[in-house]
């Protein structure tokens, strides 16, 4: 699907949808790959154009005892992104985490989010939560994805306010209800 933030063709999904993608839609995509630290890297994916490999953890929020031990997103993963993103202006972007329910659905909300405040796009909240929608109907977004990348987009307080209200948007809380046990 095209997003007209973004400029450009935008899929989410699971890992185990990539490879009949790419087999489809052969040297097309350009994908943002993310797993946990205890997955192991996965195949190569043939068709792919080139492949940005992400490790992290699906949690939201750090410093607690349910995330002792486990690897939040980090600032520096979100650069890693952003620049593979502008670094291939207009080019097909696949996102793809363990179930494409969570980290990669809050990561493409987050790009649908920053493509609209980059473009001036008066309505982020609503707009973005709606477009994400329209790609993954199911997604449960990582908040800390989204919080921390547009905490680069935007004054850290005025980030955590539009993710407060994106992830108060309807059908994402009956997502989380439906989807306990994302990934």
């Amino acid at each position: 699907m095209i997003v007209p933030a973004l400029g450009r063709h935008l899929y989410v999904c699971a890992l185990r949808e990539v490879q009949p993608i790419l087999d489809r839609d052969k040297a097309f995509w350009h994908i943002v790959s993310i797993r946990t630290p205890m997955s192991p890297p996965a195949a190569r994916f043939r068709g792919a154009l080139d492949v940005l490999p992400l490790v992290f953890d699906d949690i939201e929020t750090a410093g607690t005892p349910e995330a002792e031990g486990l690897r939040p997103v980090q600032v520096e993963d979100l650069k890693k992104v952003f620049a593979f993103l502008d670094e291939r202006p207009g080019k097909p972007m696949l996102i793809h985490c363990r179930a494409g329910v969570s980290r990669s659905t809050g990561l493409a909300l987050l790009l649908i989010a920053r493509g609209m405040i980059q473009r001036g796009d008066p309505d982020v909240t609503t707009a973005a939560v709606d477009q994400l929608l329209a790609l993954r109907p199911h997604a449960v977004p990582n908040c800390r994805i989204l919080e921390l990348g547009l905490a680069q987009c935007m004054p850290a307080d005025r980030a955590r306010e539009v993710m407060v209200t994106m992830s108060n948007h309807p059908q994402l809380i009956q997502n989380r209800f439906i989807n306990p046990n994302r990934e």
